[in-house]
């Protein structure tokens, strides 16, 4: 079972990016995207067709990544980058379910 800290940050970055990138190449993309990277973040990346997804965990120790694929839709959040994805929406986007405001659109 994962377990996600409350302190923990997620973001979520709404431009395509070319997901064969691994933990470094996100991470870059991450660094520059806020000031201060939290103790603890997860940022969730898109690919161009929105059907698959990268998610990149950082804290002061690890670097690590999951990676999601859907075969019924494209990942279609109504959300910009933010810190606005709960813990729960998380967590059901890497059981891959997807939560209702992150809705799937038929393609």
């Amino acid at each position: 079972m994962l377990s996600i800290s409350k302190s923990a940050v997620i973001y979520l970055y709404d431009h395509p990016v070319d997901l064969r990138k691994g933990c470094e190449g996100l991470a870059s993309i991450a660094s520059s995207l806020v000031k201060e990277i939290p103790s603890e973040a997860y940022f969730i990346f898109l690919n161009r067709k929105r059907n698959r997804i990268k998610i990149l965990y950082c804290s002061l120790n690890n670097l690590s990544y999951w990676f999601i694929r859907s075969r019924k839709g494209v990942f279609a959040p109504k959300a910009r980058l933010s810190s606005a994805i709960t813990q729960a929406d998380l967590i059901m986007i890497l059981q891959g379910k997807f939560p209702s405001h992150l809705h799937l659109k038929k393609c």
